[in-house]
């Protein structure tokens, strides 16, 4: 089992029925979830201070699949309740599927005539380069066990599916309880549903409260300080953590770009962490080098669940330089590409590093990796002064 980065929480997820970029920077680091079959581009680290800087390197898995799952009957009904920013209901007799909460996606419910129900998943804009995210939830009062199938249009299915009893500690879905169509159209997933309702999601959910929650206890240790860089388009804040060394060198880190990449998310946290611990080394590092971290870019996506984009349509990371967005306003790999990674490089002369993970790569595995990076970083950094 593994848990969404909760560290700090104390709150509950509702039930069912409920209701300006630092310019003395010397590294940039984004951090983002590496979809399967993609390829991690050839890079040669930029220098620092006349030596390159070095992040372990890169971490890519395949995600693990399962193949078969029948093509789906006509659909018999789609009985969809819609109230606002999520859709809220979706009933049949003693069952209820939502997505009323943080983060839920869900676009179309419908009864099949053989029992089972089919969900579908919609891109919030078009054209998009898709990474289908799902999230909802299921509650009965009859308990048993359902047979679900994900459709998200013309796209394929993603991610391998978490399951959480509580919206807290999540765990993957039974390799056995889980078929992907060998087309990716389609998976569908045998749930036991009880008592209590059931959390699934393409991953665990971190969503804009765990951030706060996050940032103010390092706040509260006395490393960070705590402020608010802007509003996104619908005015949900964008936090930033600031460590303000005596030196003209810092490091700057962004995240969540994209709302789906979760383990770049819990990657991005983990790195912070290492860096603000009480450790001669890490205190050494924070004597000569300021650190910013907007851990979350685009609070907006992160709410409604969204795929990719923010409420204006568009990729923020490919809005750096542009800047025709509110969450890129203020805050060398494909040089004609407006990436943050590009923008850094070409207007600050720093080296600009994506840090990728994979979909599913083991969360213990990734809290180590991302705890190494950011000590090997250090040394690096540390070693050319």
């Amino acid at each position: 089992m593994f848990r969404t980065f909760k560290k700090f929480k104390t709150r509950k997820r509702p039930r069912a029925g409920s209701g300006a970029a630092a310019t003395a920077a010397v590294a940039m680091l984004s951090l983002y979830a590496l979809p399967r079959q993609a390829q991690p581009e050839n890079r040669s680290p930029e220098p620092v201070l006349g030596r390159p800087l070095t992040l372990v390197g890169l971490c890519r898995l395949v995600l693990l699949g399962a193949v078969g799952g029948a093509p789906l009957a006509a659909p018999a009904q789609a009985p969809v309740a819609q109230t606002g920013e999520n859709t809220l209901a979706c009933a049949f007799d003693t069952l209820v599927f939502d997505a009323d909460f943080p983060g839920g996606r869900l676009d179309a419910c419908t009864a099949r005539a053989d029992g089972s129900y089919e969900l579908r998943f919609d891109p919030e804009d078009r054209p998009i380069n898709a990474s289908p995210w799902y999230a909802f939830r299921v509650s009965t009062t009859r308990p048993r066990e359902i047979l679900v199938h994900l459709t998200y249009g013309h796209h394929g299915h993603r991610y391998w599916p978490k399951l959480s009893a509580d919206g807290e500690r999540w765990q993957r879905a039974a390799i056995g309880a889980v078929s992907v169509a060998k087309d990716k159209a389609a998976a569908s997933l045998r749930l036991y549903v009880g008592e209590k309702p059931l959390w699934v999601a393409g991953q665990e959910l971190i969503d804009n409260e765990d951030y706060r929650l996050w940032a103010e206890a390092l706040a509260a240790a006395g490393v960070f300080e705590l402020s608010r860089l802007g509003r996104s388009a619908q005015g949900r804040d964008i936090i930033k953590l600031e460590h303000a060394a005596d030196a003209r060198r810092y490091i700057a880190l962004s995240g969540r770009q994209h709302p789906p990449e979760v383990s770049g998310a819990l990657a991005l946290m983990h790195f912070v962490e290492r860096l603000a611990e009480g450790d001669e080394l890490a205190r050494r590092f924070r004597r000569h080098f300021g650190i910013v971290v907007i851990p979350n870019m685009n609070p907006d996506g992160v709410a409604l669940g969204y795929w990719r984009h923010n409420t204006g349509g568009v990729d923020l990371n490919r809005d750096w330089g542009p800047f025709t967005q509110p969450e890129t306003v203020k805050p060398g790999h494909y040089p004609h590409v407006p990436t943050s990674k590009t923008y850094m490089h070409a207007n600050f002369g720093i080296p600009a590093i994506t840090f990728e993970l994979g979909d599913e790569t083991d969360r213990e595995f990734l809290r180590r990796y991302a705890r190494t990076a950011a000590q090997q970083m250090m040394l690096e950094l540390l070693s050319v002064l």
